[in-house]
């Protein structure tokens, strides 16, 4: 059975401004998703593997609403692969959804649970 907010296009992002596209997000600590459900929000944040890179982490997203997450092996859309249910969708404007690309593209990214008032509840 699929829910409608479980569909990529307007279910998945309906309720959101106009702006806002869907980014999935394959965190380096994926033991956060069991923590995680639709309408949450998460900071995003990036460090690098590169020895030669900083080693502090660069805050990419705040705030961003949580759109989907996977319930369990059978609950994806995103294809077959084992990886595909390590993956969270955010709801971010389109010039974030290019930062989370490039970040995820050059080292780890990290989710953060916020509560509504902004404040860090769990970290991965």
């Amino acid at each position: 059975m699929l829910h409608p907010a479980q569909l990529v296009g307007p279910g998945l992002l309906q309720g959101h401004p106009v702006s806002t596209v869907a980014v999935p997000v394959r965190p380096a600590d994926t033991a956060i998703l069991g923590f995680m459900s639709a309408g949450q929000r998460v900071d995003v944040l990036a460090s690098s593997d590169a020895p030669e890179g900083e080693s502090a982490a660069a805050r990419v997203v705040e705030a961003a609403p949580v759109l989907w997450v996977p319930q369990g092996g059978d609950e994806t859309w995103l294809g077959s692969s084992a990886d595909s249910s390590d993956v969270v969708i955010l709801g971010v404007d389109a010039q974030t959804a290019e930062d989370v690309a490039e970040a995820g593209y050059r080292g780890r990214l990290d989710l953060v649970l916020t509560s509504a008032s902004g404040e860090a509840s769990e970290s991965s």
